[in-house]
């Protein structure tokens, strides 16, 4: 880089640059064409000039991006250099800067952590959710850094964090993060452990998502990490009464080169026959599916709430029956009597052995129209008066014959 950019970023002169802006308007360009440099922009934010910072992010964001030769960013050097100022106005325009990583893999989130600074991890952790997962190339995510170390608060922030999230990833950062394993196949509960801190390992069985019985490359599990060390019943017990258990006592995990040669068993086969059949269907075809299956349920959901006209609904008060669904048949039904004979003789009462003993004759008016039907309570209908008086009945409850006229 220029010397004179390099004294105008240095001083933050907003001016001056702009005068080297007109004498080569390829300045910055040229400085962009270089892998690792140092930029104006690491250099006005470890200096902690924002102005000048934020008119380097409008004229070549691509700048923020980039490593010095030692391997950082702008944002690293504002972390390294206590300019805070400077990182929250580079989180403003960009949130996903804390996430990229510089030497050995470390962001700014590791290195917030790594300070302690508790406010800063937490405007970290809300601006970018994601930047939890990221590792360096030890394989230390976050928390593999605060136990490490000795920083309680640090923990707690992330441990409550990951417990108050509603990321619709929250569960898979969750097993991730507090059962990730670092080069050595230690997790979070190792390390805890390791450095013999009670309070860590108590907060860290409090968290459903952590495995508990996990072993390294060692051969050691996180109640093995104890031994050898003094003062460490605290912390054992917590362990045990947790559940958890040394290496010799848990069961040998099947490798994945055991788990490939296994046969599969018919339910594993149903199974991936189903994954296949479904990985065949198009998304569009999905979508189609899913709508017809959407106006069948409305369809019947529909035809519950109205059903077909003459049925009885709690709600509707009294139902009035549709002509088409009607009762054919009404609830009492007379048949019309045939004519009177003109000869002035009238049919015989039924003879004493065509009736039941006891049962009196009820004669039957003669209808208008062929039917009667049941009068509501509120009106009485008179009958006719009957064609034939019947007698009275005898003795043994025998109707006799009528005598003719």
């Amino acid at each position: 880089m220029d010397e004179r950019m390099r004294d105008v970023a240095e001083a933050g002169d907003i001016e001056a640059l702009y005068a080297l802006i007109q004498e080569n308007s390829f300045v910055l360009d040229n400085i962009d064409t270089f892998p690792f440099v140092d930029t104006p922009l690491h250099i006005a934010a470890s200096k902690g000039h924002i102005d000048f910072a934020m008119e380097m992010m409008n004229l070549k964001p691509s700048y923020a991006r980039k490593l010095d030769p030692a391997g950082r960013s702008p944002m690293h050097l504002a972390l390294l250099n206590c300019q805070t100022h400077v990182v929250h106005e580079l989180l403003k325009v960009d949130k996903d800067l804390v996430r990229v990583k510089g030497r050995s893999s470390w962001t700014p989130l590791h290195y917030a952590v790594e300070k302690g600074n508790l406010d800063l991890i937490a405007e970290f952790l809300e601006a970018c959710p994601e930047c939890i997962t990221d590792v360096t190339i030890q394989g230390q995510n976050a928390i593999h850094i605060a136990i490490s170390n000795n920083n309680f608060e640090t923990l707690e922030l992330l441990v409550c964090w990951l417990e108050k999230i509603t990321h619709k990833d929250a569960d898979i950062w969750n097993k991730q993060v507090l059962n990730g394993i670092d080069r050595e196949g230690n997790t979070v509960l190792h390390i805890a452990t390791s450095i013999n801190h009670p309070q860590m390992v108590g907060l860290l069985l409090e968290c459903k998502m952590i495995s508990k019985n996990e072993v390294n490359l060692n051969g050691h599990s996180a109640l093995d990490m104890l031994s050898g060390q003094v003062n460490n019943s605290e912390a054992a017990n917590i362990l045990r009464q947790a559940g958890c258990l040394e290496a010799k006592r848990i069961p040998a995990r099947q490798t994945l080169a055991e788990s490939l040669r296994t046969r599969m068993s018919w339910s594993q086969k149903l199974r991936r026959t189903m994954v296949r059949q479904n990985n065949m269907i198009s998304s569009d075809m999905r979508n189609a599916m899913l709508v017809v299956a959407v106006l069948i349920l409305t369809a019947t959901y529909q035809t519950c709430l109205t059903p077909p006209g003459g049925v009885w609904q709690g709600n509707l008060g009294d139902p009035v029956p549709s002509p088409s669904s009607a009762p054919s048949t009404p609830s009492r039904v007379f048949d019309t009597p045939p004519p009177p004979p003109t000869s002035g003789v009238f049919p015989s009462s039924p003879s004493p052995s065509d009736l039941p003993s006891g049962k009196a004759i009820t004669p039957t008016p003669p209808p208008t129209s062929g039917v009667f039907r049941n009068p509501p309570p509120s009106e009485a209908v008179t009958p006719p008066p009957p064609l034939i008086t019947p007698s009275p009945p005898t003795a043994s409850g025998v109707y006799r014959d009528p005598p003719f006229d």
